[in-house]
């Protein structure tokens, strides 16, 4: 459970005890100093009655009839405390699986562009370089650096930097976005 969540949990635990005793206290001040003294035949009621309940629990049996209700009691918190946790892992499990089955990222036509000259050159051996990718792709050096940005951002890509030349391939995120069965770069698949 969050930090947060409890904080919650404990603040509105804290206050709907202390209207519970409030309540109580109030009630039993009416009632002690006659203000409803209209009740005081049904709290009498209700006062035998409860001695006779506690009476009838406290029979004497192989186990206690008051073993039941305790009983009852347990499994109906450890139910309402399985809830509780289940509910605060539900939030991480959503998250979990969002990484199992990631949403493709919105990428531009040119992004796009960009991405499938590297799954479909970047693959060889030899690599490729960052300086081929404008004249391979068509584009404008400012339409493949807003490219390359947006590529980077959403890490499709990884660059290998050395002396001879920085090197582009697609990086374990590329990969499954080019391999998704909606990714609009599924041909990309088919032609290789």
């Amino acid at each position: 459970m969050k930090p947060k969540r409890k904080v919650v949990l404990l603040s509105l635990g804290g206050v709907v005890g202390t209207l519970f005793l409030g309540a109580v206290s109030g009630a039993g001040k009416m009632l002690t100093t006659d203000l409803w003294p209209s009740l005081r035949p049904l709290v009498s009621t209700a006062w035998t009655w409860t001695l006779e309940l506690f009476t009838w629990l406290a029979q004497p049996v192989a186990f206690p009839l008051w073993s039941f209700i305790v009983a009852l009691l347990v499994v109906v918190g450890v139910i309402g405390f399985l809830g509780l946790v289940a509910a605060s892992f539900s939030s991480d499990l959503n998250a979990a699986n969002a990484k199992f089955d990631p949403e493709l990222p919105p990428l531009n036509e040119s992004a796009r562009q960009v991405l499938a000259v590297i799954a479909i050159h970047g693959g060889r051996n030899e690599g490729l370089y960052l300086s081929q990718i404008p004249s391979t792709a068509g584009l404008s050096q400012l339409v493949y650096e807003g490219a390359m940005d947006v590529l980077y951002h959403w890490n499709l890509i990884s660059i290998s930097y050395s002396n001879w030349g920085d090197q582009v391939s697609l990086s374990a995120l590329g990969r499954a976005y080019v391999l998704h069965p909606q990714s609009p770069l599924a041909w990309v698949v088919k032609s290789a």
